[in-house]
C-alpha cells in the first residue's frame, strides 16, 4: 500500500510511496521495556539503516 506522508529522517515529503516504521526499544528487564526512538522512514531512508546495521554486524562478527 502506498502512503503519504513525510519522512522523520530525511523531512522527504512522500506522495506516494512505502512507508516504514523504525524503533529502538530498551528493556528494563525480561518484561518490561520502553521506546528510546521511534521514526516513520521512507524505502531510501529504510534501506540505509538495514544497510548500516548489517554493515555493524558483519564488522562484529569479524572482530570476535
Amino acid at each position: 500500500m502506498k502512503f503519504k506522508f513525510t519522512c522523520d529522517i530525511c523531512n522527504k515529503q512522500v506522495k506516494r510511496g512505502d512507508k516504514f516504521r523504525i524503533e529502538s526499544d530498551q528493556y528494563d528487564d525480561d518484561s518490561t521495556l520502553y521506546g528510546e526512538f521511534g521514526a516513520m522512514a521512507c524505502k531510501a531512508c529504510h534501506t540505509k539503516v538495514i544497510t548500516h546495521i548489517n554493515s555493524i554486524k558483519t564488522d562484529a562478527a569479524a572482530a570476535a
